[in-house]
């Protein structure tokens, strides 16, 4: 059979991502050729990208992304001969051994797909925050994931790593929306999509495009924390406002080139002293503020920088969380303690 090469190579792409190299051969490991999709799958994430190829096997090699992205043909033929997928256009061919193992679906027979309720933009905004602020340690795998739930005040995206906490309001309330938990590796996959709906399993949430693809993730197990409880009342005489000047951006990687992971903020009404040290070299700068009242505290700069980034206007307590209000919603960041 013959194929439009670019197409061929877009479905691989988009599948490429949830498909293993370990080399043991593993389910995992294969790029599942069935008939009219592409498929792969990691156990955590599954992708089905639509293409044609009338063929149905599976193909366990990452070589056949680059070598379909090598051919400078428009076309590509494709032909299964004893277990043999021969890829290729004239007389450039190339051999790849497949098998019979077939993908395993998320079991999604109880459920119901709606209409997607989401901005895309809006959703892609608030995950690019979020991914950001999601925890790496394996002991805590609850917050590893993105929480995204509805409330009386609005559908809130969240994600925190027990330091710092992003909440951003995605949507207005959604009525009977399942509270979700899951990896954003799995939501970066969609990214470039334009959803059209999804449906929620037990364990699973898939999500069909207007391409023809289908995305499904786990969803994480666990009870996620109350967030709301961390976020401070910054109407309390304990926190000062203070607007920093848009160069803050510039004086804190300075800073970070000295120490990133703590800097003093000696706060005046007028001005800001940064001041950190780190293997025997040390770090000064004043820079001009507007703040309401004097404050000191101690941050983290590899976690104050991003949130700085969304906003540059903070309350800020010396023992009180910092915060800032951004996209209809909040992040706050827990300040170390003085010495």
């Amino acid at each position: 059979m013959t194929v439009n090469r670019a197409a061929l190579q877009k479905a691989l792409e988009t599948v490429s991502p949830v498909v293993g190299s370990n080399g043991n051969g593993s389910v995992s490991e294969h790029f599942y050729f069935k008939t009219d999709t592409i498929v792969g799958t990691n156990f955590d994430s599954y992708v089905s990208a639509k293409f044609d190829s009338g063929i149905k096997c599976a193909v366990n090699s990452k070589k056949l992304l680059p070598f379909v992205k090598s051919l400078t043909s428009d076309n590509v033929s494709l032909s299964l001969d004893k277990d043999v997928l021969t890829v290729g256009f004239g007389k450039v061919k190339a051999k790849f051994p497949t098998t019979d193992f077939d993908s395993p679906w998320p079991s999604m027979d109880d459920a119901e797909f709606k209409p997607f309720p989401f901005d895309k933009e809006r959703l892609n905004a608030c995950y690019t925050v979020c991914s950001q602020f999601v925890t790496t340690d394996e002991t805590r795998r609850v917050l590893m994931g993105v929480n995204v739930v509805s409330t009386p005040n609005g559908t809130f995206m969240q994600a925190t790593d027990g330091r710092r906490l992003a909440r951003l309001k995605v949507a207005d309330t959604i009525e009977d929306m399942e509270e979700l938990l899951l990896f954003p590796s799995f939501l970066a996959l969609m990214k470039n999509e334009e959803i059209a709906s999804f449906a929620v399993s037990k364990s699973f949430v898939a999500y069909t495009c207007k391409s023809g693809n289908i995305y499904a993730g786990r969803r994480l197990e666990g009870l996620y924390p109350n967030t709301v409880q961390v976020i401070p009342n910054t109407d309390t005489d304990e926190y000062s406002k203070v607007a920093f000047p848009e160069t803050v951006i510039e004086h804190i990687r300075r800073a970070m080139i000295v120490s990133p992971e703590s800097a003093k903020f000696e706060i005046t009404e007028d001005s800001c002293t940064i001041t950190c040290q780190a293997d025997g070299n040390e770090f000064t700068e004043t820079i001009p503020v507007a703040a309401s009242k004097a404050v000191s505290v101690i941050y983290n700069l590899k976690y104050l920088l991003p949130i700085l980034k969304a906003n540059t206007t903070m309350y800020i307590a010396a023992t009180g969380p910092g915060m800032i209000n951004y996209m209809d919603g909040v992040m706050v960041l827990m300040p170390l303690r003085l010495s």
